[in-house]
């Protein structure tokens, strides 16, 4: 464990530590709590600088080249998918002849509506008269749910490292669970899958708690605080204005909201990026009416909203995400 910690510090810069501390026991008393502490110091200085992504600047390059609006729209949703995607479509469209416009839109559809149903990952559920088998079946579901519902909080989904080894986990999963093999070899096989997302999850928030790698380029944990909790707000607020969300949701979205006010921001330990990846996987959404022109291209937005607003993905994350923020309210920190 120590030397995996070492490659962290490593790997995302060496970050100034509040106290001598066992990454075991922050792990511990988190699965304990559900309550993120960072042990990055409240001055720590961040050697992030920002630079131009090439594939956005690729993007807008071709984006010119493309004299379709239709196919601008679609890569426009794309792009908050998958760039690399995105970027393929405008290449596709700046050379494609017009009679070829029509195909390229309806593959491009089928495309945005395979992506949208990533937040929608789901383990099929299956009975098994084992009782040793059913008690590892809910057991590979509880950490596959604290997975997808409560670490994915924690960095940006649409990475493609993180994101493909969410689904490599599910599609295993769903694999052994329905494959017709002697008791053993289930057992063995939901045992480490069970070790591998635990492990998972663990390298998750360890790089929550280490790194100094944050979206504002915030020099100090204080201020990435400030930035964190304003860009929050303003997502929730904005999200529990859809006409999509329902009135349950809203009233979870606004409580979330209050509770942000109700954290000490320079508490020791405290550390608002622990919500981010929620904001970062939806926020989308709240740009997309305003971003595509057209009442043709309206009807795509409005799916994704309805499909993913009404997904249990959400609505598991939006409840996992005002627990931790209840429970870093609930402290007793000391200020740094």
């Amino acid at each position: 464990m120590k030397l995996i910690l070492l490659f962290m510090l490593l790997l995302f810069h060496e970050v100034p530590l509040r106290a001598e501390s066992s990454p075991e026991e922050d792990w511990e008393n988190f699965k304990k709590s559900k309550c993120p502490i960072t042990q990055v110091n409240l001055d720590y200085e961040t050697s992030v600088t920002p630079e131009e992504d090439e594939i956005d600047s690729d993007i807008t390059y071709y984006e010119k080249k493309c004299k379709q609006e239709t196919l601008k729209n679609f890569s426009t949703l794309l792009s908050h998918f998958s760039k690399v995607d995105s970027l393929i479509l405008l290449e596709e469209c700046a050379s494609a002849k017009v009679k070829n416009w029509k195909p390229l839109e309806e593959k491009t559809k089928q495309k945005i509506f395979t992506l949208s149903k990533f937040p929608k990952f789901e383990i099929l559920t299956v009975g098994d008269s084992d009782e040793g088998i059913s008690e590892l079946t809910r057991k590979v579901t509880q950490v596959w749910q604290e997975r997808v519902y409560t670490f994915s909080n924690f960095y940006h989904q649409r990475s493609l490292l993180w994101l493909g080894e969410e689904k490599e986990f599910t599609d295993e999963i769903n694999r052994v669970l329905y494959t017709d093999m002697n008791e053993k070899r289930k057992t063995n096989l939901l045992r480490k899958l069970i070790q591998d997302l635990e492990a998972s999850n663990q390298r998750i928030y360890h790089l929550f708690q280490y790194s100094s790698r944050n979206p504002f380029q915030a020099k100090s944990l204080y201020e990435e605080n400030q930035r964190s909790k304003e860009t929050m707000q303003r997502f929730l607020q904005n999200v529990s204005k859809e006409d999509e969300i329902s009135a349950h949701q809203k009233e979870k979205l606004e409580s979330f909201n209050s509770c942000l006010d109700n954290i000490n921001l320079r508490g020791q330990g405290v550390r608002l990026s622990g919500f981010l990846g929620f904001w970062q996987d939806y926020e989308f959404l709240n740009e997309l009416t305003p971003k595509i022109k057209g009442e043709k291209s309206q009807s795509i937005p409005k799916f994704l909203k309805k499909t993913i607003y009404n997904s249990h993905h959400f609505e598991g994350r939006l409840e996992k995400g005002l627990n931790a923020c209840r429970a870093l309210a609930q402290l007793k920190l000391n200020d740094e």
